[in-house]
């Protein structure tokens, strides 16, 4: 049974005639894992907590299956919620045929947001995610950036929650060779996505990286400095697509100001 704190509103939770025991609750509230015979063996189960209330056998052998724990972050973070439907109990799958990378975000908590990465087959061997450096004077560790390369990114897609379709960004068309992504660190949200006009990943394209066209990379394209509170980045873009996917530059700027969680506050 599950009840309120105050004893009220008690009601059947396993409800099956069958034994169940030793109930553990994640460290969420949104799952009670415990041992149960429903399967005719002694198993361990998880079950939701909220509507529909679904439950999962998680052990399926000869063995008796007792005390299960879920307080090891391991067991809060195994979400996968990209992607086609049926993973994740109704949630989605991270990667598939055309989105080879991504970028996780977790904190001492576990699982905070995934951001996929798509990119044609043919030019997943060349894609490569570099850290960017960010300005010693900025406003400290609130926002973080990466560059991402390939021969051509089509778009990127974020986590928007169990079982909601994500959130997609569309880089522009012709695809980009190059994207600066800037996340929110308190959440890990992807806040900021700025794609390279004509770039070509030296790696991605073939070209021997000692070349002149290794100078065409995207790092060597972007420029990062501090103008008071504000994150000045420069370079050549041909979109500049904001917190919630809009590409508010559609025809290219030279220039975009972020806020100090990533905000764009304005493009030049």
């Amino acid at each position: 049974m599950v009840a309120d704190a105050g004893g009220t509103a008690a009601r059947n939770f396993s409800n099956t005639p069958d034994r169940n025991e030793h109930p553990a609750w994640s460290g969420d509230a949104n799952w009670i894992a415990f041992d149960s015979e429903r399967s005719g063996n002694e198993d361990i189960w998880l079950q939701q907590t909220q509507a529909p209330f679904h439950a999962f056998r998680i052990t399926a052998h000869a063995a008796d299956d007792r005390y299960p724990h879920l307080g090891s972050p391991t067991a809060q973070i195994e979400r996968v919620l990209i992607g086609a439907p049926g993973s994740d109990w109704g949630g989605f799958d991270p990667v598939w045929s055309s989105a080879y990378a991504g970028i996780c975000a977790y904190d001492d908590d576990g699982y905070r947001n995934f951001v996929r990465i798509g990119v044609a087959a043919a030019h997943a061997g060349g894609l490569q995610i570099t850290p960017m450096a960010q300005p010693s004077a900025f406003m400290g560790p609130q926002l973080v950036g990466a560059l991402v390369e390939a021969t051509a990114l089509v778009n990127l897609r974020e986590d928007a929650g169990r079982g909601c379709e994500p959130r997609v960004w569309l880089l522009g068309s012709p695809n980009p060779g190059a994207a600066v992504l800037y996340f929110d660190t308190s959440s890990g949200k992807l806040v900021a996505a700025l794609a390279l006009r004509d770039v070509v990943y030296p790696a991605a394209s073939g070209a021997d990286a000692s070349s002149a066209d290794a100078a065409r990379s995207g790092a060597d394209r972007v420029r990062q400095r501090v103008e008071g509170d504000r994150l000045i980045v420069e370079g050549d873009f041909s979109a500049v697509c904001d917190a919630e996917g809009r590409n508010i530059a559609p025809g290219g700027t030279t220039g975009v100001s972020l806020g100090e969680r990533g905000t764009v506050i304005d493009v030049r």
